[in-house]
């Protein structure tokens, strides 16, 4: 009795492959099933509505014969285009859960879209299939017809290949999936001067390193992720990305992608004597007076809503002025510096960058 289980065990065992691996249908079965991925897969809308033929990879995850043969079936996908050619490459799984489909694909590089026995479906399509053993890999024609019910063996991915293209299926390159950049702006359109900044937007990739352009902008380039960039001229200036994921670079520009308007609002002092330095700053800056003095005066800063923000009394202010000030804990923004006495009263327009 042992022994008779014991031989009973070695045939079960042998059986997904000792079959005759021939799927008994001559028209497909229609089906409807959701990928490991969350893609859904419809099959007669390929058929009917892309008129397309369908190459179904039947298999289960611990089957011997089905990872041998899946990486040849995946060079055969991609040697007809990556399911972007006239024919497209399906695995349907029978028995296996989403997470054991998914490392199955991982260990034996298959790329094309999977369908799980358990999640998604797979063991009722292979039952529907009437599928006697795996792997079984068959070619369903746009006109629902099974015109190959076994491609097998499969010791390379040329018996896939020989066993297609007396369908018509050529060879086709597959798209590049690529890495693509973009960008946007958290403002397209400010005020003089002004500031927005900018944001990285790419597909098919993560970028790693950004090399920025700003026609008109301060700083004009950039090597932040983010950066924030200041302009201080009324007119429409072009913004580059350049962006490289570690294998792949890519360029995105945009003409006249910034506007800069002259907006109505508090009025700078005309004298070219009296500046501030830096701008854009970080939180402590300098005053420029040039010749002018100012004795006993205030300085009050205001944001751009006319709140009050920082205020110094009594300051005696001769040539340059460095102040002590840290503007570090107002948000990024303009901010009106003004200086005033008895006599005279100056403001000017300050970039904070944090």
């Amino acid at each position: 009795m042992k022994k008779f289980l014991f031989l009973f065990a070695i045939i079960l065992a042998t059986t997904a492959f000792s079959l005759k691996a021939q799927c008994p249908l001559t028209d497909a079965v229609d089906f409807t099933a959701p990928t490991v991925e969350g893609d859904t897969v419809h099959l007669f809308d390929i058929l009917d509505n892309e008129g397309k033929y369908v190459v179904i990879d039947f298999f289960f995850t611990t089957c011997g014969p089905c990872q041998q043969a899946a990486p040849h079936i995946n060079d055969a996908y991609i040697y007809f285009g990556c399911n972007e050619g006239d024919v497209i490459f399906l695995a349907v799984d029978t028995g296996d859960t989403d997470e054991e489909c998914i490392e199955f694909d991982e260990t034996y590089g298959v790329e094309y879209p999977t369908i799980s026995g358990v999640e998604g479906g797979g063991t009722q399509i292979c039952l529907d299939y009437q599928i006697p053993a795996y792997p079984t890999v068959i070619l369903i024609a746009p006109d629902h017809s099974i015109v190959e019910q076994d491609i097998w063996p499969i010791p390379n991915a040329q018996a896939v290949i020989d066993a297609l293209e007396p369908h018509g299926l050529e060879e086709t390159d597959c798209e590049e999936g690529g890495f693509v950049a973009g960008f946007y702006a958290e403002d397209i359109e400010i005020c003089y001067p002004g500031a927005t900044t900018f944001f990285p937007d790419c597909e098919g990739g993560d970028p790693i390193s950004f090399n920025w352009y700003f026609e008109g902008g301060i700083p004009e380039t950039s090597l932040d992720e983010n950066p924030a960039i200041y302009y201080q001229e009324v007119g429409s200036y072009d913004v580059q990305l350049i962006v490289s994921d570690g294998e792949n670079i890519d360029t995105a520009f945009a003409e006249n992608y910034i506007s800069v308007l002259d907006c109505v609002g508090v009025s700078e002092s005309k004298e070219e004597d009296f500046s501030i330095y830096p701008n854009p700053a970080n939180g402590k800056f300098n005053l420029n007076l040039g010749d002018a003095q100012f004795n006993n005066a205030n300085i009050i800063i205001t944001d751009a809503m006319g709140k009050v923000v920082y205020r110094q009394n009594d300051v005696n202010l001769v040539d340059t002025y460095t102040t002590n000030i840290d503007l570090s804990a107002q948000p990024q923004g303009i901010y009106f510096v003004t200086v005033s006495s008895d006599t005279r009263r100056i403001t000017k327009k300050l970039f904070l960058r944090n």
